[in-house]
């Protein structure tokens, strides 16, 4: 594949349009040498995606999975895919990933939506909030990886996210049917066995909040954990 200038890429994916994402993703591959990169190598894929991104909110969904693989890419010892396994015609992650040549995992992506102002905010409904998204997006997790699941979530901080993970465990062990098959599930052991897929949760603000999940089947190992937390918003190469 052609190495293209920063704004034949620009304008390849972006076609000449203006907004919060294109200024971003500007930022990000100017700042980053890898990054652009991995933009030259799924830029057809970006520019798709895109185009057919007709509101504010899915700019915004896929500003936060543009800006997911840039926070991964700040550390030299990941290599990351994109969509690598939506050829298997099933729901599949945002991402694949290799961490120092042979720790796969894989990572989905998904926004917060209607998270009120700090202000405004009602716990309970945000706590809700995130155990539908986990319930929703387990569903994609393939088994036999470790799998993480980041979270564009404003300033909410953790202590939501551990309510919400709490609970569903507590609904878990109640065996409450009614709750899971709502959700799209046979019932709590058919949930129980999605969930065991699901090896940590990141949560993307002003900084990050690691969740690793004590179900999982594939834990994330030490090393990784480390590596995730030390990752931030900063940072070229």
């Amino acid at each position: 594949m052609s190495r293209l200038t920063f704004n034949e890429l620009l304008s390849h994916i972006f076609e000449g349009k203006t907004h919060f994402l294109s200024t971003e993703f500007e930022k990000w591959v100017r700042s980053s040498r890898r990054y652009k990169a991995f933009a030259e190598t799924y830029r057809d894929k970006i520019r798709k995606k895109h185009r057919v991104a007709n509101s504010n909110e899915q700019l915004e969904n896929l500003g936060l999975e543009l800006e997911t693989a840039y926070w991964l890419l700040q550390d030299n010892r990941f290599e990351v895919g994109y969509e690598s396994l939506a050829a298997s015609q099933q729901r599949s992650p945002d991402f694949t990933v290799t961490f120092r040549t042979h720790t796969h995992f894989n990572v989905e992506v998904t926004l917060l939506q209607g998270t009120a102002p700090a202000a405004e905010r009602d716990t309970e409904t945000v706590v809700s909030k995130l155990m539908s998204v986990i319930c929703e997006k387990i569903k994609q997790m393939p088994p036999s990886f470790i799998n993480l699941l980041v979270i564009g979530c404003g300033d909410i901080g953790s202590d939501p996210l551990i309510a919400a993970t709490a609970a569903l465990r507590t609904l878990i062990e109640q065996k409450d049917e009614a709750y899971f098959t709502r959700r799209g599930f046979l019932n709590a052991t058919e949930f129980l066995r999605q969930y065991h897929r699901l090896s940590g949760i990141v949560l993307r603000n002003s900084g990050s909040f690691l969740w690793v999940n004590p179900l999982a089947k594939h834990p994330i190992p030490n090393i990784l954990i480390n590596a995730l937390r030390k990752l931030n918003h900063g940072g070229s190469d």
